[in-house]
């Protein structure tokens, strides 16, 4: 019997045509099955002198070795890497490995300025641009810059109005499937990302991380005009207009301007005599989330603002912040007609008052 080759991991059998005028092969011969998998019957040639070698390619170093290297989180069909883990198929190993370290938790590129660990090197050049503040996907629209291009195509849809998903519970709609499923947990109250310190839990992976800096003391954006530092980017873009003066936030009733969209929408409730925060103890009604808390306080009899100097307590940071200036003598409040300085606001409107009144009234 003449020997036969096997192609590995095929599975469609071939028979190969007899031919009278060859007889060199043996007409009995039949499609051989291995291990109940039907493989395809290569039939060769064979020469007297010597067999002739077969045309399949030996195993390379990297396949022969792949069993052992991705077996565990891996099965290898032919042309194709499936990770059993979660199912996805890869057609190059190198691609497959890279897949893996997201399972394992390697993170082998690290950030030289925060020491932050990326299983890509792609994505740490990605996060490098945070820190070089580098962004060089503009919007063509409104100029707006993006350090990577999926932000930029990302925010590209806001200008086309394109909402694809809507949220069936109160019919909002999303241009990005990742945030609907964010606001979806606003309605099943689902909080899926928990701090270790205190327990407390969030909806989004986000506001966890900056949850935790309260923690660390973390404060990575700084100002560049005045140097203060904040847990937060929002934060500091925020606080940026103060020094900018912008304020892009405008009511439609009385076309007032505000630095954040917070602020506007509790000026808004003004008009519209909205007050969507109710004291359990007293049933006492407010449209700022601020003052409602404040207000809390005082049936717990809770001063959380303590004077270092005096250790005098307050419900308000910002009582707590005028007090300090009795301590320090500071008068932050200037008058632009004289030289009097003030530390509290009402002191200057009432001195400016008259100044208002010699100059309606002037002296005979």
């Amino acid at each position: 019997m003449e020997p036969v080759h096997v192609k590995e991991e095929v599975c469609e059998v071939e028979l190969v045509r007899i031919k009278e005028e060859e007889p060199d092969l043996e007409p009995d011969l039949k499609p051989v099955h291995v291990k109940e998998e039907v493989f395809e019957v290569e039939l060769v040639r064979i020469k007297e002198e010597e067999p002739e070698e077969s045309d399949e390619e030996e195993p390379s170093q990297e396949t022969a070795g792949l069993q052992g290297s991705v077996s565990d989180h891996s099965k290898y069909t032919s042309n194709c890497l499936i990770c059993s883990d979660c199912g996805k198929s890869f057609s190059r190993l190198g691609s497959f490995k890279r897949h893996q370290q997201i399972h394992v938790g390697v993170k082998p590129h690290l950030c030289t300025e925060c020491g932050k660990g990326f299983s890509r090197l792609g994505n740490l050049k990605s996060h490098e641009q945070v820190h070089t503040g580098v962004k060089p996907y503009t919007c063509t629209d409104c100029s707006k810059s993006y350090s990577e291009l999926r932000y930029l195509k990302r925010h590209q849809l806001s200008h086309k109005g394109v909402k694809p998903h809507p949220c069936y519970e109160c019919g909002k709609r999303f241009s990005q499937l990742g945030v609907l499923r964010k606001h979806q947990r606003i309605h099943t109250g689902e909080k899926p990302y928990n701090c270790t310190e205190c327990g407390k839990s969030f909806n989004q992976f986000g506001t966890l991380k900056s949850h935790q800096r309260i923690h660390t003391g973390e404060k990575p954006y700084a100002c560049s005009e005045c140097g203060k530092s904040f847990n937060e980017l929002g934060t500091l873009k925020n606080h940026q207009r103060i020094h900018t003066g912008e304020k892009p936030y405008q009511c439609t009733e009385c076309e007032k301007s505000f630095i954040q969209l917070g602020h506007l929408r509790t000026h808004q409730r003004l008009h519209t005599g909205e007050k969507p925060y109710q004291c359990n103890e007293c049933g006492k009604t407010f449209n700022a989330l601020g003052h409602f808390k404040t207000h809390q306080w005082t049936h717990t009899e809770e001063k959380p603002f303590h004077c270092t100097q005096c250790d005098k307590g307050f419900y308000h940071l910002g009582s707590l912040k005028i007090h300090l200036r009795t301590h320090t003598g500071e008068k932050p409040y200037h008058c632009t007609e004289c030289d009097a300085s003030f530390g509290r606001t009402y002191l200057l409107r009432k001195h400016e008052q008259i100044h208002a009144e010699e100059k309606t009234c002037p002296q005979k």
